[in-house]
């Protein structure tokens, strides 16, 4: 096994390239099952019958004693995924001896274990929409690893291993507040970041404007060498990160996994077609029919109040500030709270603590077969959740977020030992309400 930082080092390094916790973690299960993480690890029965170590082996493979050939066509399982195949073997090769590094180039393979894995377009689509460890987990070892045990249990065990990383390194689902958000939203604005596609936060350098291709780039990315800079939904990835929280990365996706399917609407002249309130922290969003009648969301930004939204326009304009008018449908985030109500901490497989114990017990009490109230969300709760959601008119996703916890009666009860209303004079409020605007206005002039 891997050091600590070291296995820290290649969750970071997926992350950076799939962005998506679930699917990094499914990945890492396998490879922790396949090879124990360590990228010179020689299949154990191949020691023997070769009669090298894991080192003299990658010595030998190193300095050509043992030729790419023999690499390549002798059925060893070796590195991070123990690759077997003699085409893959041979990429491998080439991805790391070919390019001067060692072929326990730890760089070297997760790289080239990214090309396999773009390089197969339904597994790519699969890890980037994942939402469980264990959705994650299956896809990878049947569609990529593809082991001689393709069991139930199998793949279980390897999805419990992913859980362990999950809950190591992700941090479990935290609930942030609309304002801090917004707050957070506010700085690239201030900021004056700029707008490359596919980043979220990065530096651009001139070495990135120097290599780019894309024309749009080439035409007006030299403005933001020397800034951070990010696209559309790559400010909304960013912020929910440095906030403890998680967004997909793409319009598309936040739309149809991130946001509360109840509060999605229409928007016209800037209010929304069902005539609810628009509340501050919402996410906005620009979209258009494609060709095949669906409507797709090609934009995304953030509401902050005053009928004014933030956004990450385009390369040329980089992060801006923008009326709300301007856009086409609205929605609020899973996992943000509005209005000071409430904060609903979301449960899902893989979840842990009390609060799993207290659903699981609950559940139990109503006759939902969930097994035991032990405090892990497993298979079996999410199955329950599932038929109690159906019961009562909810999308049985088996997430239990703010509507689920509703429908089972959680923080409905009144305050038990209410504070008392504290008494404001009104024309001391209306002044503080006066220099709130002002310092808004204020705010959207200087940017």
């Amino acid at each position: 096994m891997l050091k600590i930082s070291e296995t820290r080092y290649i969750w970071d390094y997926l992350l950076s390239a799939i962005m998506n916790p679930f699917a990094v973690a499914g990945i890492m299960g396998n490879l922790r099952a396949e090879s124990s993480l360590r990228p010179d690890n020689l299949q154990n029965s191949y020691e023997r019958s070769l009669g090298m170590t894991d080192a003299e082996y990658t010595k030998a493979v190193d300095t050509g004693a043992y030729t790419e050939d023999q690499f390549t066509h002798d059925h060893a399982g070796y590195g991070l995924a123990q690759w077997t195949y003699s085409s893959r073997k041979r990429g491998l090769y080439r991805a790391t001896v070919g390019k001067g590094k060692s072929i326990a180039d730890l760089d070297g393979q997760l790289d080239f274990l990214l090309t396999e894995v773009g390089a197969d377009k339904g597994l790519s689509r699969t890890l980037a929409e994942a939402q469980s460890v264990e959705e994650a987990s299956t896809a990878f070892m049947l569609r990529f690893e593809k082991p001689a045990d393709t069991s139930e249990a199998n793949q279980q065990r390897r999805a419990a291993l992913g859980q362990i990383i999950y809950d190591t390194y992700a941090g479990g689902d935290k609930m942030i507040t609309a304002d801090a958000l917004i707050a957070q939203c506010e700085i690239p604005l201030e900021e004056k970041w700029g707008y490359i596609f596919g980043k979220y936060g990065q530096v651009w350098t001139q070495a990135d404007q120097d290599a780019a291709t894309d024309d749009t780039i080439k035409r007006y990315g030299q403005q933001w060498v020397g800034r951070r800079v990010c696209d559309c939904s790559g400010l909304f990835y960013w912020a929910f990160q440095e906030l403890g929280g998680w967004v997909h990365h793409g319009s598309n996706s936040i739309w149809n996994y991130d946001c509360v399917n109840s509060t999605k609407a229409r928007l016209k002249n800037g209010r929304r077609d069902d005539g609810k309130e628009i509340r501050p922290g919402s996410a906005v969003f620009l979209t258009e029919t494609k060709p095949d009648g669906k409507l797709s969301r090609h934009h995304i930004g953030v509401y902050i109040g005053a009928n004014t939204c933030i956004e990450a326009k385009g390369t040329k304009s980089g992060v801006v500030a923008s009326a709300l008018s301007h856009w086409d449908e609205v929605a609020e985030f899973k996992g943000v709270s509005y209005g000071g109500e409430k904060v609903y901490t979301v449960m899902r497989n893989g979840s842990r603590g009390d609060e799993v114990k207290e659903l699981q017990e609950q559940l139990i009490r109503m006759g939902y077969d969930c097994g035991t109230a032990d405090g892990i969300f497993g298979r079996r709760t999410e199955e329950a959740v599932k038929e109690f959601q159906k019961e009562h008119g909810l999308t049985a996703d088996g997430i239990v977020g703010e509507q689920t916890q509703k429908a089972l009666g959680w923080g409905t009860e009144e305050d038990p030992d209410p504070e008392e209303p504290v008494e404001t004079d009104p024309v001391d409020e209306a002044e503080k309400l006066i220099r709130q605007a002002l310092a808004l206005l204020e705010k959207r002039a200087r940017g």
